[in-house]
């Protein structure tokens, strides 16, 4: 099967979920990667992926955002990018297009030509894409247009944002919820476990509200007025800076008196995040709503129960799913320092959780994901009747 896959910014660090995908559907099908943009932080590499540049002048982007933000239309329409994709489409002649994320699928089909829109197209539903843009009239109504067509699909990763498209009238002829896949046979502990003298605490992730690296700061310190030996516990965050609230940040310790205890870290490399989780005792991921923003299912939870630690994360979109409150970590409510401060202590006594592993064995294994995407459209093949979109 040949499969076109397209991202708006390719090989960046906070899409390890979708390099994943590719490399693995690769090794089974032949699998182009399209994009408006190449990452220029991210390390990643892919031996046939292409980039064709998006842009507007100035005028031009003015008069979109003005009729977006009032939501009386959206168009992506772009001589340029139309031309530059089009040919990469027409001399690959692809099976299957996935998109990933819907916006981004919008911009593409804005621009395909009319042979291409009769081309299977899959829209994966990530995050945002089934959160904070279905606040915008235009996006949504352009989606519903899109999901009535015959030849067009979708997944979302997982039940929480497919409930969203749904609540907004957006059904597709079929959604398929799959969740991201974690490769085992790289987080795998083998056995090892660290032998720390101070408790470690760790979250991997971009620095950002979302993300709730402040709260865990907050949660931390406010532990740590209650422990005898301050030595015995250390917080390290990693990631690079995604918005404006990292500076504020990353001087919070230092106000809270625990800057001696919280180390921050730039991206790590896939190598050096599994060389930083196999030495921390606990994951910490305190994601959390931003203007209607949610997160699909942080990869990095997952891949650090593939490792059997514990984890701290809050009930918030589709994170239940993966974690069971009690049983592979705690859950608390988004923004609750006092409740997080607590369950950083409770947490200690838990020790690393075999049964965490063996969820992820089950339900988000890389392994089982990709062939699940290759049985997915096998299935549209069969049963599409295409016509234009």
């Amino acid at each position: 099967m040949k499969i076109l896959m397209y991202c708006e910014n390719f090989g960046g660090p906070t899409t390890t979920f979708i390099q994943n995908d590719l490399l693995e559907l690769s090794k089974i099908h032949t699998v182009k990667h399209l994009s408006a943009q190449f990452d220029t932080v991210g390390k990643f590499k892919y031996h046939d992926a292409v980039a064709v540049k998006f842009s507007r002048n100035a005028l031009s982007t003015k008069i979109h955002f003005i009729l977006e933000t009032k939501g009386w239309y959206l168009n992506f329409s772009n001589r340029a990018f139309a031309k530059g994709i089009n040919a990469i489409i027409d001399d690959f002649q692809p099976d299957i297009i996935q998109c990933n994320f819907g916006i981004e699928a919008l911009k593409l089909t804005d621009n395909l030509s009319s042979k291409n829109r009769k081309i299977p197209l899959v829209i994966n539903f990530l995050g945002y894409d089934a959160s904070l843009h279905l606040g915008r009239p235009s996006y949504v109504k352009k989606l519903i247009k899109l999901a009535k067509l015959p030849n067009v699909y979708a997944t979302s990763n997982n039940h929480f944002l497919k409930k969203n498209l749904e609540a907004k009238k957006i059904f597709f002829r079929e959604n398929k919820v799959l969740h991201s896949g974690v490769r085992l046979d790289f987080f795998d502990r083998k056995g090892v476990y660290p032998k720390n003298k101070a408790f470690t605490f760790l979250q991997i992730a971009s620095f950002s509200y979302r993300k709730g690296q402040e709260i865990a700061i907050r949660a931390f310190a406010r532990m740590m007025e209650k422990v005898q030996d301050r030595t015995r516990f250390k917080l390290i965050f990693a990631g690079g800076d995604d918005d404006a609230t990292c500076v504020a940040m990353r001087k919070l310790p230092a106000e809270l008196g625990v800057a001696d205890r919280i180390e921050f870290r730039d991206w790590l490399t896939p190598a050096e995040s599994l060389s930083l989780m196999l030495e921390a005792d606990c994951f910490v991921q305190h994601s959390r709503t931003i203007n209607g923003q949610t997160e699909g299912i942080p990869t990095a939870l997952a891949e650090a129960m593939a490792l059997e630690m514990p984890v701290l994360s809050t009930w918030h979109a589709g994170i239940p799913d993966l974690v069971e409150d009690e049983v592979n970590g705690y859950l608390v409510a988004e923004n609750d320092v006092d409740h997080l401060a607590k369950r950083m202590h409770d947490i200690q006594a838990m020790g690393f959780l075999k049964i965490n592993r063996e969820k992820v064995i089950k339900e988000f294994n890389l392994n089982e994901r990709i062939p699940m995407f290759g049985r997915y459209y096998e299935h549209i093949l069969e049963n599409n009747s295409a016509s234009p979109l």
